[in-house]
């Protein structure tokens, strides 16, 4: 009977899919792992598109949007220096609803040097631009509360007419465990 139970569980990427996200694009991270292994082995191709820059991938939520899709765009937080022009030149200038889900590099400066330049700004980066954001531990064992942090955001994107960014902490850095 466990056996079973572990077959109904619901993975990160298919909750993506039932929580009302249509198109899903972003750059790998080491916080995505889990993702984007099950985006290649069942979405690759249909409702994922793998992207190699930020800015490349929210392009591509742009035009995906366009075309009648919810797009989701995830992106470690240091990307989000790559993303800045087409967020701001597109995205939140045509009013693109999208959620950014974001891994929070950084978060409270306890990661490396170069992680901490981006990330510690992060929040007040993305206030400048205009973009809600919404902070997240990231749990592996519990996909269900990250789900219903993404569900809201969507929700949140459409109702403003734009980007709006999941912040996903990386459960050593929220624990201080580093």
């Amino acid at each position: 009977m466990q056996h079973a139970n572990f077959h109904q569980q619901t993975t990160l990427a298919k909750g993506i899919f039932e929580r009302g996200f249509t198109f899903v694009t972003g750059v790998p991270d080491s916080e995505f792992k889990t993702l984007i292994t099950e985006l290649e082995a069942n979405e690759l191709g249909k409702r994922y598109v793998l992207a190699t820059r930020e800015d490349n991938a929210v392009s591509l939520a742009v035009g995906a949007y366009l075309a009648g899709e919810r797009p989701l765009v995830f992106m470690e937080s240091s990307g989000i220096g790559n993303a800045v022009d087409v967020l701001t030149s597109l995205a939140i200038t045509y009013e693109i609803p999208m959620v950014l889900f974001i891994a929070w590099a950084g978060y409270k400066g306890r990661d490396v040097v170069h992680h901490n330049a981006i990330g510690e700004p992060l929040k007040p980066l993305l206030d400048v631009l205009g973009i809600e954001s919404i902070d997240v531990v990231l749990d592996e064992h519990d996909p269900n509360s990250l789900l219903d942090i993404i569900e809201k955001a969507l929700e949140l994107a459409n109702a403003q007419s734009s980007p709006v960014a999941v912040l996903g902490i990386p459960k050593k850095f929220a624990e201080g465990d580093f």
